[in-house]
């Protein structure tokens, strides 16, 4: 896991239903579903964060531990990142 701190990218419009976000990646023109997990995730990227914080967040909202929740916040962010949905700041 990357230790730096991350962000949503700026070129990204959202909609945010009840349990659900959608997002436009406006330089692809490409849709992205966020459901589940996911939208809390995506709230925690508003700001300047780190992976660890994140994680850190998730375990206080969820029943999960921290080997699966490292293992699985790792993925989601590195699928953003593939989108263009995630920043990594210097």
């Amino acid at each position: 896991m990357t230790t730096g701190q991350i962000c949503r990218s700026q070129s990204i419009l959202t909609v945010e239903t009840e349990d659900s976000v959608i997002a436009l990646n406006v330089d692809s023109g490409l849709y992205h579903g966020l459901d589940g997990s996911a939208p809390r995730i995506w709230a925690l990227l508003a700001e300047p964060t780190t992976p660890e914080a994140v994680v850190n967040a998730l375990l206080a909202d969820f029943d999960i531990d921290r080997d699966t929740c490292t293992a699985q916040v790792t993925a989601f962010l590195d699928g953003l990142r593939q989108r263009g949905l995630l920043t990594d700041l210097p």
